[in-house]
């Protein structure tokens, strides 16, 4: 009886240090991002010429058609390598919420909206379970690089879909686990984009239409199956 007591403290420590490594779940894919990237060295990165070579933002967003006056979410906005070319694209008419989860990526879109004086974005944290838009807010939501940080997609998109206006699109464009290079670290986390969309018509969602040109990344359009 008199040891008790020490294993009872032994499983609290133990119990306790597990609830902090996991007390925000699904944080733990941002984490090892973290520990290999650090925020400032991801900036940097974002804000590379050469990610703007690879991800084509602009072919992109011709692909999609969008006009003037259109409500956009970016989500997975980064330092708004498209939000602010899609903020220039719908016009003081439209609005593009630049959706993201970091802190400090969200503070560096509102010092770069204040620089060059846009008032057309809105900036919105993001959990780990939805992007917290208002409902029916879009016409279209863009998911750029950001699906595999998913802990459960098939939660989130559910949450994505309470956004979408009727008759709008959901985009996702991430890496493709076919086009990655065969030693990359990233291969067990990525997806093929047959698995993505079997994934999405758990949410019905299907596909509607797909884009190739881009080099590293698969480029999936959907609609809601009505």
């Amino acid at each position: 009886m008199v040891n008790m007591p020490w294993i009872l403290v032994i499983l609290l420590l133990l119990v306790g240090n597990n609830t902090s490594a996991y007390a925000k779940e699904g944080s733990f894919k941002r984490e090892e991002r973290r520990k290999s990237i650090p925020i400032n060295k991801l900036k940097s990165n974002l804000e590379d010429p050469k990610k703007e070579k690879d991800k084509q933002p602009d072919k992109v967003i011709a692909a999609l058609g969008i006009k003037k006056g259109d409500t956009i979410a970016d989500v997975g906005a980064g330092t708004g390598l498209y939000s602010f070319r899609l903020a220039d694209r719908v016009g003081i008419e439209g609005k593009v919420y630049a959706v993201e989860i970091e802190d400090e990526l969200l503070d560096y879109i509102r010092n770069k909206m204040n620089s060059n004086k846009v008032t057309n974005i809105i900036p919105v944290k993001s959990s780990d379970t939805g992007p917290n838009l208002p409902p029916a807010c879009c016409d279209k939501i863009i998911i750029t690089n950001s699906y595999y940080y998913f802990k459960d997609p098939v939660m989130f998109m559910k949450n994505v879909l309470k956004a979408l206006k009727p008759g709008g699109i959901v985009v996702i464009i991430d890496l493709d686990l076919a086009k990655v290079s065969k030693n990359s670290k990233l291969r067990d986390k990525l997806s093929l984009p047959g698995e993505v969309i079997e994934e999405m018509k758990s949410v019905s969602l299907v596909l509607l239409e797909s884009h190739d040109f881009l080099l590293k990344r698969f480029f999936l359009v959907f609609k809601v199956n009505e």
